[in-house]
């Protein structure tokens, strides 16, 4: 068997490659799955404890049900918007 070293450039590869990733399941919605990147803080967060910043979390919940439109900017995995979208209609 033959090893030798990874570079750099060829780490970050491997870290952007589907093998790096985990599905993590959402607290609020029985069977609601989001795609993370593992090293991300974000996304490991939201695979150990089903949410991210659980207060805020909420928000797009309440909103969504009142029937009001959001505009994610800037989603890093589209959580929130993923969270307003599944919520239920007015």
């Amino acid at each position: 068997m033959i090893t030798r070293r990874t570079s750099e450039a060829e780490a970050s590869v491997l870290e952007k490659s589907p093998v790096f990733e985990e599905i993590a399941a959402i607290k609020y919605f029985e069977g609601l799955h989001v795609k993370v990147h593992r090293g991300d803080i974000i996304g490991e967060h939201i695979s150990r404890t089903g949410t991210w910043e659980d207060d805020l979390s909420k928000k797009p919940i309440k909103r969504g049900k009142n029937g009001c439109l959001i505009v994610d900017v800037d989603a890093n995995l589209g959580y929130f918007s993923l969270l307003w979208a599944k919520s239920p209609p007015p």
